[in-house]
């Protein structure tokens, strides 16, 4: 689904914002290599120390895994409610960390909260690995969270930074993944309560909540889902499974295709 934001995308209010994110979160000369150097930098891979993090961090040396520090560390569409605290022991389940951005900026902020997450594609899960090896209580799996306990497919080819479950793929480089449940993934870990959601897995989300049984949401109190809707899709259905579960719920207003939801009754910081 085509996303629509708030600002203009190509203008210069947008550009204007861009630089200044990079001012305020790399040193001059990592400005300078991401901006202008990486095609001369001939490493596979790019170490960096942003400010938001508390750990350096390391990337390819390809324009997605640039895109993704904006995503995480500018945009910002993965972190929990505004005003919405999370209790210091409340579990942060993460489904889809890519390469572990969303996880080392949660550690971040929320030090003390054990952290669990999932990341399909054995690539991403690797450099997530790496990227999170220095924060306490964070558990990674590379799986792909899905509707049946299966081994899904993937094209590997279809983009370097996420990629979609395709069990019909016929394309050469095909890449597979064990896949497994959410309600699998709380049986496994105990789960009695996921403090927050993160969901952002590329399409399969439409699947799990098409089915029948969502009992799991009565355990979560507060979410991030970003859905990929084809055109004629809306999030109205959606909006209203999670009302049915007692969710306040509401579209991001910079990214539609988010939504945000706490369970009513839980108490919002002013």
């Amino acid at each position: 689904m085509k996303q629509n934001y708030s600002y203009n995308e190509f203008g210069y209010s947008y550009r204007f914002k861009k630089l200044i994110f990079y001012l305020s979160t790399f040193s001059l000369k990592e400005i300078l290599v991401l901006l202008w150097g990486r095609k001369k930098n001939k490493a596979k891979y790019l170490i960096l120390k942003p400010k938001q993090l508390a750990h350096p961090v390391k990337i390819r040396n390809i324009d997605n895994d640039v895109g993704v520090f904006a995503y995480v560390l500018w945009k910002k569409f993965h972190l929990p409610p505004k005003g919405y605290e999370l209790s210091s022991d409340g579990i942060i389940l993460d489904l889809g960390v890519n390469i572990g951005l969303s996880v080392a900026h949660y550690k971040t902020i929320y030090p003390e909260n054990p952290i669990i997450g999932y990341e399909m594609d054995a690539s991403n899960f690797e450099i997530a690995k790496h990227n999170t090896r220095h924060y306490k209580n964070v558990q990674l799996f590379n799986k792909a969270v899905w509707i049946k306990n299966i081994k899904v497919s993937y094209n590997k080819d279809s983009r370097f930074d996420s990629f979609s479950i395709d069990n019909e793929v016929t394309h050469k480089n095909v890449a597979f993944a064990q896949g497994l449940t959410i309600r699998d993934i709380i049986s496994q870990h105990s789960i009695d309560n996921i403090e927050f959601l993160k969901m952002d897995i590329e399409g399969a989300e439409k699947a799990i909540f098409n089915e029948h049984n969502k009992d799991w949401l009565k355990i979560v109190k507060s979410f991030n889902i970003e859905f990929h809707l084809d055109k004629d899709e809306n999030l109205n259905d959606y909006i209203k499974i999670f009302e049915g579960y007692k969710f306040k719920v509401w579209q991001n207003n910079q990214r539609s295709s988010c939504l945000t939801g706490i369970k009513l009754g839980i108490n919002e910081k002013a």
